[in-house]
């Protein structure tokens, strides 16, 4: 793995629901000489040509230039085609081929996006050359030791719930996406299964994936309804749950109101800390996840301090706590993706290394 003499003009994209973020960078030598970035409104395009042509635009660049592309979507690619959820129209790589004929092109769900940015990073640690501004702002979350050879996984809690994993093939490190969020919660205890009881007999969800709980759109308000609701606990911050149920920012609400000491933004918390561990541990079990454990997302992102500070001690407990199986993910490093567009250079990386 590692190409240092990779030159020319690369382009990537990640496209969710809202918006569409690209860059076009240009390597010389396997050296990044410019990283230009665009972003443009999903909505405003009727289909993805015209999303292409409107970043193509923006970027100011020649289509007979460019010698890679890899685009990023946020959900399943099935035979070269992927759509996305309040998105009219489907991303299509044969149009990727038709703009850029002589070119390499990609289409990945964005769960394989995030895995080769943390694939860059696992190749950094071996001392492969890896073009600077590609590798992606991380910190250690959680110590432990890492076989740099073994698998990894990825989980990456933001509107919805990303899971990934990352296989050793023999000769290198390989990101595969998966839809593992939706795979169906397991509660571990009496308060868990009052929790899905609650969501399949009040909220209705017959069936209760793990997005349900870890997740902005879908966790944080189910959580907060059934301590709650069911819990019968109370806030004493003023429109506490307007702000999580139907506000923009959530999660700042959360924190702001634990930090004044109000017990529900503090149990919200604490649960969604512990959930999110638990399903971490769930995945790193899977995989075996020896060359270690990445967590992303833009949710977990805006919940930097919190998850850093003083709920990491339930985040470990929910990712360590799996009997006769405790010592080995005890000793898992858990590392933290923190940039904002690990996605977009996640992309931009497979087409370079």
């Amino acid at each position: 793995m590692g190409a240092p003499s990779v030159s020319g003009n690369f382009l990537a994209l990640d496209i969710g629901g809202t918006k569409v973020e690209a860059a076009l960078a240009d390597l010389k030598s396997g050296r990044l000489e410019s990283f230009k970035t665009v972003r443009v409104a999903t909505g405003d395009h009727g289909d993805f040509g015209g999303v292409m042509a409107a970043i193509m635009r923006g970027l100011e660049a020649d289509e007979g230039l460019i010698k890679g592309a890899a685009v990023a979507v946020a959900g399943p690619v099935v035979g070269g085609r992927a759509r996305l959820t309040n998105v009219p129209w489907a991303v299509e790589e044969d149009l990727l081929r038709r703009l850029f004929p002589a070119a390499r092109v990609h289409l990945m769900n964005d769960m394989e996006a995030h895995g080769h940015a943390a694939v860059a990073l696992m190749a950094h640690r071996r001392g492969v050359a890896v073009p600077a501004g590609l590798l992606v702002e991380s910190s250690e979350l959680l110590d432990g030791d890492v076989d740099p050879r073994g698998s990894a996984c990825v989980i990456a809690p933001g509107t919805g719930l990303g899971e990934g994993f990352i296989v050793w093939t023999g000769s290198e490190h390989r990101p595969v996406g998966s839809e593992g969020g939706h795979a169906s919660f397991s509660p571990i205890d009496d308060e868990q299964m009052r929790l899905l009881n609650f969501l399949r007999h009040t909220q209705g969800h017959h069936h209760v994936s793990w997005e349900r709980l870890v997740s902005g759109k879908f966790g944080l308000p189910n959580l907060y309804l059934f301590v709650t609701r069911e819990l019968g606990m109370q806030p004493t911050a003023k429109g506490l749950e307007a702000e999580v149920i139907d506000g923009e920012q959530p999660v700042q609400a959360l924190m702001t109101a634990a930090d004044d000491g109000d017990p529900v933004a503090a149990k919200v918390l604490e649960m969604f800390m512990g959930l999110m561990g638990q399903e971490t541990g769930n995945l790193a079990l899977k995989i075996l996840a020896t060359g270690g454990v990445f967590v992303s997302g833009g949710l977990a992102q805006r919940m930097k301090v919190a998850l850093k500070g003083r709920y990491l001690d339930a985040f470990r407990e929910g990712m360590c706590a799996k009997g006769r199986f405790r010592p080995l993910l005890a000793k898992l490093p858990v590392t933290f993706l923190e940039d904002k567009q690990t996605a977009l250079k996640g992309a931009m990386v497979s087409l370079v290394l």
